[in-house]
């Protein structure tokens, strides 16, 4: 298939190339040569042209069991990743935030983080890397972050942020925010407790702040978090273990295998407590950080996002994980295979469909 067009337009004029319908799929190089004045200069960029512009990027967590059998693709390869549990949980996790779509900026970091992140624990190389994130466009003249570049900043998204990319943003005009916030003595306690949150996110000295509204009577479920996290952020975990505790025996609610954080309020805003509650717990090191985030895999919000609470969570578990040795036994095209993966370590295939049949 060859397809030779010649056009003339003038410089800084756009000009259109009507390209003939493509017959077959197939790979295709398209080749723009531009010549002036006796020079010329050429351009070339290969495309794969599939019968439909939609390919799926499917990924699948289970927990392996005597006899399993697993599903892939019918054409091409199917990549496998055997891990233990707990860290197939947050690499799943991972794996679902770097797919989610959507334009605000919650969702865009969170898709850059999480490719960095799999890249880090699991050798992961995206396949469609993310566009680099202009995170400028996203701060405001305050020094909050906005969920999108023309609106104004968000106090929860910014501690968020602190906590989570502080590197990728302007620290000093963040921190003088957070400052801003706490010395305002119309703000609300709620937002205090967010400001705090996130100044110790920044690595500020505000762990005795942190303490004293922990200790302040009649505080709100978001209240207590925000504190909690804030004194975790800064390294205090043992001071904050019991009142982790407390906070999960009065709130935490069972629902089958997993876990929610029942607070008062409708749908939304249990689910926003339960993902911070879930962050503060894999800080820890607490076994309720899997339950949460199973509990949230299956519950998304309707109208806030939680995007950043989850990658934020699974970076954190997988930075405390330790783990012990684990062990498998497989058959591949008949052959027998046996494998120790010690704590961090994966085993990692690439299948055919015939191979994988045979797994």
């Amino acid at each position: 298939y060859r397809h030779r067009l010649e056009l003339t337009g003038r410089p800084f004029d756009p000009v259109s190339v009507p390209l003939a319908p493509l017959a077959a799929e197939g790979t295709y190089t398209v080749k723009v040569t531009a010549t002036a004045g006796g020079l010329s200069d050429a351009l070339e960029r290969t495309i794969a042209v599939r019968e439909t512009h939609l390919v799926q990027n499917r990924v699948d967590f289970r927990l392996l069991e005597p006899g399993a059998r697993l599903d892939g693709a019918d054409e091409g390869l199917t990549h496998v990743t055997f891990v233990d549990w707990e860290r197939g949980r947050y690499l799943d996790l991972l794996h679902r935030s770097r797919w989610a779509s959507g334009s605000r900026f919650e969702k865009k970091l969170a898709r850059a983080l999480a490719a960095e992140l799999l890249q880090e624990h699991a050798g992961w190389e995206d396949p469609w890397p993310e566009p680099e994130l202009e995170t400028f466009r996203y701060q405001t003249a305050d020094g909050s972050i906005a969920i999108l570049p023309y609106s104004d900043g968000d106090l929860k998204l910014s501690a968020l942020v602190a906590d989570l990319a502080p590197e990728r943003f302007d620290r000093a005009a963040l921190a003088l925010h957070f400052r801003r916030v706490l010395e305002d003595e119309g703000e609300s306690r709620e937002r205090k407790a967010m400001a705090i949150y996130g100044l110790a996110g920044l690595g500020e000295p505000v762990l005795l702040a942190a303490h004293q509204l922990l200790a302040e009577p009649e505080l709100t479920p978001s209240e207590q978090l925000y504190a909690m996290l804030a004194a975790a952020a800064l390294g205090d975990l043992e001071a904050v273990r019991p009142h982790y505790r407390s906070f999960v025996a009065a709130y935490g609610e069972e629902v089958a295998l997993d876990l929610r954080i029942a607070v008062d309020g409708d749908r939304d805003e249990q689910l926003q407590a339960t993902a911070l509650t879930a962050v503060l717990a894999a800080r820890l090191g607490e076994p309720e950080a899997l339950p949460m985030l199973g509990y949230l895999a299956q519950n998304q919000p309707g109208e806030s996002l939680i995007n950043l609470e989850l990658v934020l969570a699974a970076r954190s578990g997988l930075e405390g994980l330790k783990g012990a040795p684990v062990g498998l036994t497989y058959r591949l095209k008949g052959e027998v295979f046996e494998k120790t993966l010690q704590p961090g370590e994966r085993l990692a295939m690439a299948l055919l469909p015939d191979e994988l049949a045979s797994l």
